[in-house]
Parts: C-alpha cells; sequence; structure tokens
C-alpha cells in the first residue's frame, strides 16, 4: 500500500472519530438538565432554552452541484455557560450538473458546538455531517468535518421569546469513502434553517 492511500485512510478514521465524537457530545448537551442553577446564577436567569423543529438545508459545491435537504433539528442554548448544540438528520436530494445521472438523494446527519468545555466560540460553531448519496446505480458516504457562524448567537430573553429560527451558514470538506467517482468537490458550503415548531424551557 502506498504512502499517500495510508495517510487518505487516516485522515478519513480521523475525520470519522471526530464527528462521532460530536454527535455524541450534541446530544448529551441536548438531553442534560441543569437543577442545580441557583449555583450557576445568582439571579436565577433561564438555565436552558431548547427548540425542535423542521431543519431545511441547502448545499452547493464549486462544481455546481445543488442539494436540498429537509428533516428534523434540535438546538439549545445553556444561559449561564452561554453554550449551544445542535442535531439535524434529514432527507437529501440535488443535481449534480457534470454528471450523466444527474438526479441524487440519499440521508445526512449534522451536528455543531460553540464551545469546547466551558470554552465558548460564539458566533462561530464547528461539527460535521455524515451524508450518504446514491443514485441508480452506485452509492457514496461522505465524512464532513465543518466550520461556521450561527444566528441568534446569544440567549436572552428577547431571543427566546422572538426568534422562531436558528441560522447556520457552514463550510465543509468532504472525504468521500468508497470513490464512486460522483464528482463531488471537497469544498462545500452549506445554509441551514431550523424552523421551530416546539420550544421549551428548563429552569
Amino acid at each position: 500500500m502506498r504512502y499517500s492511500d495510508v495517510m487518505n485512510c487516516c485522515r478519513k478514521y480521523f475525520s470519522l472519530i471526530i464527528i462521532l465524537s460530536l454527535f455524541c457530545s450534541a446530544s448529551y448537551s441536548q438531553n442534560k438538565t441543569f437543577r442545580k442553577k441557583a449555583l450557576f446564577s445568582a439571579s436565577y436567569n433561564r438555565a436552558f432554552s431548547y427548540r425542535r423543529g423542521i431543519n431545511i438545508g441547502f448545499q452547493s459545491d464549486a462544481k455546481a452541484n445543488i442539494f436540498g435537504s429537509i428533516g428534523y433539528g434540535q438546538a439549545s442554548w445553556d444561559a449561564v455557560n452561554k453554550r449551544s448544540s445542535y442535531f439535524s438528520i434529514s432527507f437529501t436530494s440535488g443535481i449534480f450538473s457534470t454528471s450523466e445521472m444527474s438526479f441524487k438523494w440519499g440521508a445526512e446527519a449534522s451536528g455543531y458546538l460553540n464551545h469546547i468545555g466551558y470554552a465558548t466560540f460564539s458566533p462561530f460553531v464547528y461539527g460535521g455531517t455524515v451524508q450518504f448519496i446514491k443514485d441508480i446505480k452506485h452509492g457514496e458516504l461522505y465524512l464532513r468535518p465543518e466550520i461556521g457562524l450561527s444566528y441568534p448567537y446569544k440567549f436572552t430573553s428577547k431571543v427566546d421569546h422572538a426568534v422562531q429560527a436558528v441560522v447556520f451558514v457552514i463550510y465543509g470538506f468532504n472525504f468521500p469513502i468508497f470513490h464512486t467517482q460522483f464528482d463531488y468537490s471537497n469544498n462545500i458550503l452549506s445554509v441551514r434553517l431550523l424552523l421551530t415548531f416546539k420550544r421549551w424551557i428548563e429552569y
């Protein structure tokens, strides 16, 4: 096996480990409840704001391949520590401008955080996407480490009551696993919109 092949394989496994770790961390953050809020906030500010809703996404690459997605998404804000997390799973479909079978479909799962431990980086977020794409004959699995910006990026009473949507603008770098030659560029720009149909607050 050539050195370049070994390095490509290592990069893919490393990306997979990072993305799975982010999904686990996001899931843990979504389900955690602060029962001792007074220890964190003397003013008794809200501990957590949760939102669940419809995730709508658009993504494109440098070769004008365009994908749209729709699915389920969930986001949370920690009022005391200023941390946020986001997770979504969606059905995707798109047009490949340079492919003979231009229409493709599949599924993707994404997760983003704005913090490492108690250090926050708002409005910047980081995370990753696992995306499976298929046409009539072939399928491909992509791992995509990502960074981007989120809005809203602060927790306030005004944001919690007035804003019904969460927006992410994300850049990612694709790592194909099976090499089916879909001609999907490595550099991907995505926009994700979470339209809330349920929201609640834990004190």
